[in-house]
């Protein structure tokens, strides 16, 4: 970069507010060096600020220097402006102004600028707050990472990723563990985005750092970190390092206490297992994966406790996540159940999901290494199971029903989370049948209040309540689903006479049960039963085994290595199975068998009831023999190889998912796609579906995962 020989080397800013927070102070300090061998006098500088959106001059300022720049110097200068009622900063409402500064010397202009917010941060007993209002952050961690680049990105490949953060409501990101590209922080100042910048430091406790080399390893890193970011407003706090323990007292100590000396504006924090390791002496507490117990444990902390990871998502347990993404789904109510405790606890001021985007690199030869699947967004910054869940739980605005449709109305309840805006500031959308609207109601922060959908006419069981909620800057940020009339149904009872009879051939080895277009064979030898469209039909269902599966974190180490590593379904049944006994009876419309078995691990019985409408009735109770913790329990059916498509209706732990989402309410999916077959990492080529098409020779990612409840 060619500068003038007289030039601007520094030029910085913090904004601070008066007690009812609504004029500021700009605060400037500006470095200038002469590298020249003479003097320059009569210079001056020129400060110009210029307002959001509209970029109308809103202050101007000429100042003289009176002070002499001697040759081969610098001279630093601070100067304070007050600013009368300026829009404010904050992630609903990111508004920056352009602050020019020009330099006039020796008959040159030298004009720099930066983008700025005016925004506060304070500390407040156990509360962190921004512009007088106590925040509570919904974050994640973020690596730099790109499949094919590692972890260099170009481009406006960080905007894309904070344009990702922000739709899964995410407004607070940990740059783990190294400070970010600027392009980062600029697209989080413009779009809305706190951010934690984190000193490139993790597990030091592992190593040792020569005192000769501790100003170049530790101090210079850290307060280079500082001084480049410590103007733009979306940064929020500083991390002194990552898990790197007791070594906080030999290396991080002063490196801490020469960042606050440097910008005393924002808090700093300690990633750390033990809120202890920094000897309580950071404004911000920190303990990465709390547990359940985390919020009550830190219920009366005396400063602000962040949980700077937790709810791992799952990334270690490869055979079961080869095998059934459905645990993927299965994620989010964990995290909602953690989240909703965290919110509710005034003292925990958030916490940072590990991790934002999956952590996987695809080497030219094919390869994969890296730490795993870990994030809601897969390496190539598609929308996996988890970013669904993270969306609805980070949610700002929350609504349920609060009664049927009734005289022309529906009410709901509204629960405003957002941290700077009244609900009046947004958009909430609403259609049903053929009618449709918009509602804005004055809600406050933490707020909840009964609101009523007037409909200008009639609904029935078949018309969905729909509703879209946009936040201030009109960003999608919920959707919701509400069953708002009753469906009213008759149960007519069929009647005995009118159900198909069943036909029966017995034989000394078998009982044959037929009925159009259903065969039901029953083995007396082994008790197996055996089912068929006809007679001359291949089996297409057999006898139903137990399986209890067990919770297993089995993925052969914690890192991908590059090995190539095959994985056998985890779908066993239970083991040593042995039938005691089998009874059946031969009813004119019905067809019933009970078998009585024993494995391993419990023991019971399981009926079968067989009517001439096709319809199969399975049901089963057994009791454990073994204390088994299991993830997954119920009846094995083995169904032919040419069942390709499922289709099902389930409840859900959302009454809205998007039409990809494997954990949808209803839906159907095929076994097969088009997309090539994936090993453990996904795709190793950039894809062109979605990520519930991603395959296996077990079928697709949407096919083979559980479809709960």
């Amino acid at each position: 970069m060619a500068l003038p020989d007289v030039n601007v080397s520094m030029f910085h800013v913090a904004t601070t507010f008066d007690t009812a927070y609504q004029n500021a102070t700009l605060k400037t300090e500006v470095q200038l060096t002469n590298e020249t061998n003479s003097s320059v006098k009569n210079a001056a500088l020129v400060f110009e600020l210029f307002a959001p959106a509209t970029n109308e001059l809103v202050f101007s300022k000429k100042i003289s220097l009176d002070d002499k720049i001697t040759g081969n110097s610098i001279l630093n200068k601070i100067f304070e402006f007050p600013i009368q009622q300026p829009q404010k900063w904050d992630p609903e409402h990111p508004n920056l102004y352009t602050y020019k500064l020009t330099l006039v010397a020796n008959g040159n202009k030298e004009t720099t600028e930066r983008k700025i917010g005016f925004r506060q941060v304070e500390i407040r007993g156990n509360k962190e707050y921004v512009n007088g209002m106590p925040v509570k952050l919904r974050g994640a961690c973020r690596h730099e990472i790109d499949p094919l680049r590692g972890r260099s990105l170009i481009g406006d490949e960080w905007m894309k990723d904070v344009l990702l953060f922000r739709e899964e409501n995410v407004n607070y990101i940990r740059t783990s563990h190294y400070p970010p590209a600027e392009e980062f922080i600029h697209a989080c100042d413009s779009l809305g985005m706190f951010v934690e910048v984190e000193a490139p430091f993790c597990w030091a406790d592992q190593t040792k750092v020569p005192d000769s080399l501790y100003q170049s390893a530790i101090l210079d890193q850290t307060l280079d970190m500082v001084n480049f970011y410590r103007s733009n407003p979306s940064v929020l706090d500083w991390s002194i390092a990552n898990e790197s323990q007791s070594a906080y007292k030999t290396y991080f100590r002063k490196s801490a206490a020469l960042v606050k000396k440097l910008d005393p504006t924002r808090p700093r924090v300690y990633n750390q297992y033990g809120d202890e390791d920094d000897n309580n002496e950071l404004e911000i507490g920190n303990q990465h994966y709390p547990g359940p117990n985390g919020p009550s444990k830190y219920r009366y902390s005396k400063r602000p406790m962040m949980f700077g990871e937790y709810c791992h998502l799952n990334a270690y347990n490869r055979l079961e996540l080869i095998t059934d993404p459905g645990i993927r789904d299965a994620w989010g109510m964990g995290f909602e159940y953690m989240w909703e405790r965290m919110y509710a606890t005034p003292s925990i001021l958030g916490g940072c999901i590990w991790a934002g985007i999956d952590d996987t690199f695809i080497l030219p030869d094919g390869r994969v290494v890296g730490y795993g699947t870990w994030g809601p967004i897969d390496d190539w910054r598609r929308k996996k199971p988890e970013f669904w869940h993270v969306k609805k739980t980070y949610s700002p605005v929350k609504i349920s029903l609060a009664g049927n449709y009734k005289n022309g109305s529906v009410n709901i309840s509204i629960e405003n989370r957002l941290l700077f805006s009244n609900i009046s500031e947004c958009k909430i959308k609403w259609h049903a049948g053929k009618y449709d609207g918009v509602i804005n109601p004055s809600i406050a922060q933490t707020q909840k209040q009964t609101v009523g959908i007037n409909i200008s006419g009639k609904l029935t069981a078949a018309d969905t309540l729909f509703i879209d909620v946009y936040d201030p800057r009109n960003i999608l940020v919920d959707q919701y689903a509400f069953t708002v009339v009753p469906e009213i149904k008759e149960d007519i009872k069929k009647q005995e006479a009118s159900t198909p009879q069943i036909k029966y051939i017995k034989s000394e080895n078998t009982v044959i049960a037929q009925a159009p277009g259903l065969q039901i064979t029953v083995n007396k030898q082994t008790g197996d039963i055996l089912i068929s469209k006809s007679s001359s039909d291949k089996t297409i269902l057999q006898l139903a085994k137990l399986m209890l599966l067990p919770l297993n974190g089995d993925g052969r180490g914690t890192q991908m290595t590059g090995e190539a590593q095959v994985f056998d379904p985890f779908t066993n049944t239970a083991s040593n199975r042995i039938i005691k006994k089998v009874e059946y009876s031969c009813l004119p419309a019905k067809f019933v068998v009970t078998v009585h078995d024993d494995y391993d691990e419990a023991s019971g019985y399981t009926v079968y009831e067989f009517s001439g409408d096709k319809n199969i009735n399975i049901h089963y109770h057994y009791t454990a023999n073994k204390d088994i913790n299991p993830r997954q329990w119920g009846m094995v059916l083995s169904l032919a190889n040419d069942f390709n498509t499922i289709s099902w209706k389930r409840k859900g732990l959302w009454n809205y998912y998007p039409a990809d989402d494997i954990g949808r309410l209803s839906g159907t999916a095929n076994a097969i796609s088009s997309a090539p077959i994936s090993g453990p990492a996904g795709p190793i080529q950039k894809p062109t579906l979605s990520w519930s098409q991603d395959r296996t020779a077990l079928g697709t990612n949407d096919f083979r995962s559980t479809k709960m409840y």
